[in-house]
């Protein structure tokens, strides 16, 4: 059997002689010299990897001590030479006193593709940018380190394995977080991926996880290493509890090792000392990784047994191309004359395919904002209230609002538009609302009604109404279209149609902000920020408003996940916030949904976002977002079965939004 075994350390942040760590590295050194008695397959290790962030701040003097204190041990331990360890920079690993030598242009994050690549395809800039990296460098001279795109080729067992070791901290420190700022660029990537494509197998390092990269260079740099990489390993991420994480984009298992030295606190999940070893049958595609932890009450490194995998171990399979088979689906599913089937395999829904009876289905596009710029929020908000409202009634298949905002229409008739979205009906329509006091604050509203086969308008129906009529507005539409198309509303039906979220038309107005801001904040923590004080504002004109309440229980929530603001401080109001609106309406789906993420997002507690997210699936109208809420923690598991399968029931429920969040996963 061809087997290759490595080891994975990362974020030692090398001071001096502290106590501390020696406690900790005496340990480990000796958990390292014992492991054969984890398993048998970690007799030999064939090298080892380093993640980044061997030293604290960069200094020379960091790295000699990291030197005597860490790396001689280790090898020893190991049994392996200088040139057996591979090593990245981290962010603590460039000496942010240099940056005052920097070029202007280089003391702020880089923001745009055009910007990555001036400055790293020209070889005396990127010299410039390197600078901070001086100490590192000399260091990493002495083993086999990389500092810009380097790459390795060794052979095992007649197998070609390559090591593409990536710098994913040019840009740290440029502000007070780096999340979402940091680039690794193309140009870096592509040569490594080019000169190493006979490869058997390829394992690219670099120290931070994609959600940390800037927004353009993310959507190239993630796709082509997903595509390109068997395995990425990285560090970064302080938290014991690893997890092996498939990316929906390609065919690769990314695997983060925990900090190796964090400090010594007993029971705070925050500060976990973890590493692990992997273990690779090349012949048969598998892997195990053996997860380590430190326990302080024990004085010893032990194995990682936190749920789900109570034996401190991650089975896994690589070389599976995830990525083909979704876009497969996506494509199937856009091309599928049959109605839609989803299958909800998780704990607390019905398990198996659940074939839905034949149904009209509908798509409320975008509604034309007819007034000033700023109002665009109002009209996509009545256009998603009453796809909401559709989406209550059994017997018609609405696709979510999501993917018809995602659709670019443009230069399409309205019968291209339906055949695309796979709709036997289209609503469309506009909205202008004229500002004023009283009885002159108006909004009128036009819709029609368009029958996809024949492109025809079946009905036009023009409203000019108060502004405090708008809900009534909104379930007239919708009671037209379920007549006009002869469905048969069930009593709980009706209700839902009748509900009103708040009485206060100001409250509605900043729910309807929030929404706008929180829909396109996916990386952007000022229209986070933006939602919150909208949300706020809500809650207080109306505090019986329980939509609002979870609304933003999911922004303080997403905020905290995203590194914006991670916080006690966060996590208690995302808590307080979905806790007031069970109080208010403990059965209500939207609140167990927003309970979900505060579990998945603020602590990690997986089983119970997915009970949460199993009482929202039997609530919420539209399942699109609850089967990828699912697929997600699941995939967070390390469950990729169950995750393809739930993601497979998005694509079918709504292959334009399916599709717009595989590509953010």
């Amino acid at each position: 059997m061809a087997g290759l075994t490595w080891l994975h350390l990362s974020d030692w942040h090398q001071k001096g002689e502290e106590f501390d760590r020696k406690v900790v590295r005496d340990a480990l050194i000796k958990d390292i010299e014992a492991r054969v008695n984890i398993s048998e397959n970690l007799e030999t290790v064939d090298f080892i990897i380093f993640s980044g962030d061997v030293a604290f701040s960069g200094k020379k003097e960091e790295y000699k001590a990291a030197v005597k204190y860490l790396i001689e041990p280790v090898l020893k331990a190991t049994g392996l030479h200088k040139k057996d360890m591979f090593i990245v920079p981290g962010n603590h690993d460039l000496d942010r006193d240099e940056f005052e030598l920097l070029p202007e242009a280089l003391k702020y994050p880089l923001t745009n593709d055009n910007e990555i690549k001036k400055w790293l395809t020209d070889e005396k800039k990127r010299v410039r940018m390197l600078a901070p990296f001086e100490n590192y460098n000399e260091f990493v001279k002495s083993y086999a380190g990389g500092i810009y795109g380097d790459y390795y080729t060794l052979t095992i067992d007649e197998k070609k394995v390559a090591l593409l070791l990536f710098n994913s901290s040019l840009m740290c420190g440029r502000t007070d977080s780096d999340y979402g700022k940091l680039i690794i660029g193309e140009p870096q990537i592509y040569n490594a991926l080019e000169e190493t494509k006979k490869a058997d197998v390829r394992i690219a390092v670099m120290h931070h996880p994609f959600e940390e990269l800037n927004r353009a260079d993310r959507i190239t740099v993630e796709a082509r290493l997903t595509q390109g990489a068997d395995i990425i390993l990285c560090g970064h991420q302080h938290n014991g509890k690893v997890i092996i994480q498939k990316s929906t984009v390609g065919n690769c298992v990314i695997i983060p090792a925990g900090a190796a030295y964090s400090r010594r606190v007993e029971g705070d999940p925050r500060y976990i000392n973890a590493y692990n070893f992997v273990y690779l049958d090349l012949k048969n595609n598998r892997g195990v990784i053996y997860l380590r932890e430190w326990r302080e009450k024990d004085h010893e490194w032990s194995s990682h047994s936190r749920k789900p995998h109570p034996d401190g171990t991650f089975d896994f399979s690589f070389k599976e191309n995830l990525k083909a088979d979704l876009k497969k689906l996506i494509h199937e599913s856009k091309d599928r004359d049959s109605k839609a089937k989803s299958s909800l395999p998780f704990p607390g829904v019905t398990e198996g395919k659940k074939n839905f009876p034949q149904r009209k289905k509908i798509s409320v596009l975008p509604f034309k904002n007819l007034g000033p710029p700023e109002d665009k929020y109002f009209a996509d908000g009545i256009a998603e209230e009453i796809t909401s409202r559709l989406t209550a009634v059994s017997g018609l298949g609405v696709i979510s609002s999501t993917s018809a905002v995602q659709y670019n229409r443009e230069g399409k008739t309205m019968k291209q538009i339906g055949e695309d979205l796979g709709v036997d009906y289209l609503l469309d329509g506009s909205v202008r609302w004229d500002r004023g006091s009283g009885e002159k604050s108006r909004v009128r509203i036009t819709t029609n009604l368009i029958q996809v086969s024949d492109g025809t308008h079946h009905w036009s129906v023009r409203y000019s109404r108060v502004i405090n009529d708008i809900f009534e507005v909104q379930i007239d539409i919708a009671i037209h279209v379920i007549q006009h198309l002869d469905i048969t509303l069930l009593e709980a039906e009706k209700r839902i149609l009748d509900t009103r979220p708040t009485k206060n038309i100001e409250a509605y107005n900043a729910y309807l902000r929030g929404m706008e801001n929180a829909r396109r904040a996916f990386y952007e923590k000022d229209t986070l920020d933006l939602a919150v004080q909208m949300f706020d504002r809500a809650v207080e004109l109306d505090p019986t408003f329980t939509l609002a309440y979870a609304e933003l229980s999911k922004v303080h929530s997403a905020i905290f996940k995203l590194g914006f603001k991670r916080t006690k401080e966060r996590i208690s109001k995302a808590k307080a916030a979905v806790d007031r609106a069970l109080k208010l309406q403990p059965e209500l789906p939207e609140a167990h949904l927003a309970l979900g993420y505060y579990y998945y997002r603020c602590h990690e507690a997986y089983q119970q976002a997915l009970e949460e997210f199993s009482i929202a699936m039997k609530g919420l109208p539209d399942k699109t977002i609850v089967l990828l809420a699912v697929a997600l923690t699941q995939r967070r598991q390390g469950l990729f079965h169950e995750a393809t399968n739930n993601l497979k029931s998005a694509i079918d429920l709504s292959p334009q939004n399916a599709e717009y969040t595989l590509e953010r996963v």
